[in-house]
């Protein structure tokens, strides 16, 4: 089903870059803007890590479609930011496969924490040479709007994942 998902994208992506680029460019910006949105509402009430995640990684691609549909001749921030993404991604899904091998319960909280805090982008994580990077290719390009588009998410995402560390912290046993 992913891969049909993905190769039916693939086709129509070849289509629209076949006969107009810059339709192309407003479709990826179209859906980096839906994936914003959809990524800023969903988590906010879930209970689920593994969803939670999920729906966070929902406003990411959106993110870096927003990224690519700018014509630029440079796309390294967006590679830049999905290699920074994917290690955060890896080591959430290592802890949560090895969570019960752990005998100290609390230090599982502790570095779920530190993964959490590390998607948000914060100074000393490496996702936040990331994110200046997009900052700093959104802003030469003049594209203000986007710029401020995802300065919101990020506050959003930055508000979700400190109540959902308040959370985990907080948990008497049952890790979330």
């Amino acid at each position: 089903l992913v891969v049909d998902s993905i190769l039916k994208f693939l086709l129509i992506t070849i289509v629209f870059s076949y006969f107009n680029i810059q339709l192309l460019s407003i479709t990826y910006q179209l859906l980096g803007y839906l994936s914003l949105v959809i990524g800023a509402t969903l988590p906010f009430k879930e209970t689920n890590m593994k969803r939670f995640f999920g729906e966070i990684n929902i406003g990411h691609t959106g993110i870096v479609l927003i990224l690519l549909s700018r014509n630029v001749n440079e796309y390294l921030p967006a590679f830049e930011y999905i290699l920074a993404y994917i290690i955060c991604f890896y080591l959430f899904m290592l802890l949560i496969e090895y969570k019960n091998k752990l005998t100290n319960k609390s230090v599982y909280k502790y570095i779920l924490a530190i993964i959490l805090l590390s998607i948000t982008g914060i100074p000393p994580f490496h996702t936040f040479l990331a994110k200046i990077a997009i900052f700093t290719q959104l802003s030469t390009n003049n594209t203000h709007f986007d710029l401020y588009i995802i300065t919101l998410y990020f506050i959003f995402e930055l508000i979700f994942i400190s109540i959902k560390i308040k959370d985990i912290i907080r948990s008497n046993g049952k890790l979330i």
